[in-house]
């Protein structure tokens, strides 16, 4: 975890993905933000910006209370949210056939200002 801290530290933008199962996060993430807590008092991470990639059985609709999760994490810890990309996919590989999913990575990359390849 010490590397991934250190690796977050030097980022301008943290970019979150995680399959949504059962209207929340993987377990393995939901893990992650809990050891996000030496940020709240060190504020390390203040003013970073970042960015949510979900993807769940019925698309958006199953992500709301995920994104309401890390919008609330996120003000605690002083990160910006930018946005959420949401996908309807069961199975993997299903992400890359979901054209309103692929719109909302091209916005949230000139949003981060990055080329997509």
């Amino acid at each position: 975890m010490h590397a991934l801290y250190e690796k977050m530290e030097q980022s301008d933008i943290l970019i979150f993905g995680t399959p949504i199962y059962w209207f929340g996060p993987s377990a393995q993430m939901k893990l992650l933000i809990d050891r996000l807590r030496p940020y709240y008092g060190n504020k390390k991470l203040k003013w970073k910006k970042a960015a949510l990639i979900l993807p769940a059985g019925t698309g958006e609709a199953d992500c709301d209370l995920t994104i309401e999760m890390f919008k609330r994490t996120f003000d605690a810890l002083g990160i910006e949210y930018l946005v959420a990309v949401t996908s309807e996919a069961y199975d993997a590989g299903e992400s890359e056939k979901d054209q309103k999913a692929l719109d909302q990575v091209e916005h949230m990359a000139n949003l981060i200002n990055i080329e997509l390849i």
